[in-house]
């Protein structure tokens, strides 16, 4: 499978912090057909691998209340130069630092952060340059953000991310923007309206997958939550929204 180099400034890796990893790992397992491997933690513990050795897909952990305070779900990292510039901007603009940088021995530095909203986010510099498939099938493909104020969560991540942000035609562009990171567009803002109710403001992955509406019926089989049915997107394809047995959140996307 052909393969690219992840820019800095874009998504790079997932992290399902669970409550209940023996139902939330399984879940996914079946649902998307990845296969898992534990790797062994300081203090006895296990993270857990999604996909096939060589090529591993993202990544579970029980629930880190030290690292990701009271979010649960799943953690989307951004690839960056430099963890510790970029977390200083994280605070001088009004975020919160959850977990300050450190190191990750044999992996890289990293650090987690809440936006002025109170979204969670990661910042990692793996020690090996990292790829991505040409082909998303199977992969994040997508990662959005749920915003009360989707134009100052772009000044914000603007400023400590370097992105830029482009209207969605189809939106009102205080209702939807696209972001990107040097020629690339890596997800985008939705604002949360009236009719969400109290949602909070939150980060999504998006799985590029197959056979969207199996899938979907596949998860509710598995004990999981369909929150949104396939729906469709016009020009683009279809998308619906899961989560597992124990709360974590994810979306699927099919261009079908």
């Amino acid at each position: 499978m052909a393969k690219r180099t992840v820019p800095d400034g874009a998504f790079v890796w997932e992290e399902l912090q669970s409550k209940d990893l023996d139902k939330a790992v399984p879940f996914y397992g079946k649902l998307v057909g990845w296969g898992t491997k534990e790797w062994p933690l300081p203090g006895g513990t296990v993270y857990t691998l999604f996909g096939e050795d060589g090529d591993y897909q993202a990544g579970a952990q029980a629930h880190n209340q030290a690292e990701t305070g009271i979010f649960t779900g799943w953690l989307s990292y951004v690839q960056v130069e430099d963890v510790d510039a970029v977390a200083g901007r994280v605070e001088a603009l009004g975020g919160r630092l959850l977990f300050a940088p450190h190191d990750i021995p044999e992996v890289g530095r990293c650090a987690v952060f809440q936006d002025p909203e109170g979204a969670v986010l990661a910042l990692m510099r793996f020690l090996r340059p990292s790829e991505e498939p040409e082909d998303p099938t199977g992969t994040f493909c997508w990662r959005e953000l749920m915003s009360r104020d989707v134009a100052a969560a772009a000044r914000f991540y603007g400023e400590v991310l370097g992105w830029s942000f482009t209207p969605d035609p189809r939106e009102k562009p205080d209702e939807y923007i696209h972001i990107g990171t040097g020629a690339s567009q890596i997800g985008g803002m939705m604002a949360i309206t009236a009719q969400m109710g109290p949602a909070p403001a939150m980060w999504t992955p998006y799985l590029a997958v197959t056979e969207l509406d199996a899938k979907a019926a596949l998860a509710a089989e598995l004990g999981g939550t369909l929150c949104v049915p396939p729906t469709p997107i016009p020009n683009m394809g279809r998308f619906c929204i899961v989560s597992d047995p124990a709360g974590g959140t994810l979306g699927l996307f099919s261009t079908r």
